[in-house]
């Protein structure tokens, strides 16, 4: 009630600081994907072919929450998740059967899932960019 009230009354800063509290009282984790040096590197070399609009940032994607998802101009793309080196995994071992069941999941709801490793991206971030980009245009994922 307390978080309500604040919000009525403009508040904003009260409002936050309750909204912290009942957070910290459930131990709740925030759904959010800091953005690695990779992850930036990735967004900034793909901009030059997509609109900002299709560009979002930690944003859900069939109710799951995504470090990067590229938005479809058109019937021609398709939507898609980058898969950053395996960064929605829980664990910190790669697992081959995680990654087919979330491409199968994501695919059902009509996203593409990407994989983007880091390892393909370190030589020519430039070059990486214009496939990976060609691919998704062409809707060839």
């Amino acid at each position: 009630m307390t978080f309500a009230d604040h919000l009525q009354q403009g508040e904003k800063d009260a409002a936050e600081e309750q909204l912290q509290k009942m957070k910290d009282l459930l131990n709740y984790v925030e759904s959010f994907y800091p953005f690695s040096t990779f992850m930036e590197e990735v967004e900034l070399a793909l901009r030059p072919y997509f609109e900002a609009s299709q560009m979002q940032r930690n944003t859900a994607a069939a109710g799951v929450r995504v470090p990067l998802f590229l938005r479809a101009k058109n019937e021609k793309e398709h939507n898609c998740v980058l898969f950053f080196d395996g960064v929605l995994a829980k664990s910190a071992m790669p697992s081959y059967e995680w990654e087919t069941k979330m491409k199968k999941f994501f695919h059902r709801n009509k996203i593409e899932a990407v994989p983007t490793l880091s390892v393909q991206w370190w030589k020519s971030p430039k070059q990486e960019a214009r496939k990976l980009a060609s691919r998704l245009l062409r809707g060839e994922v």
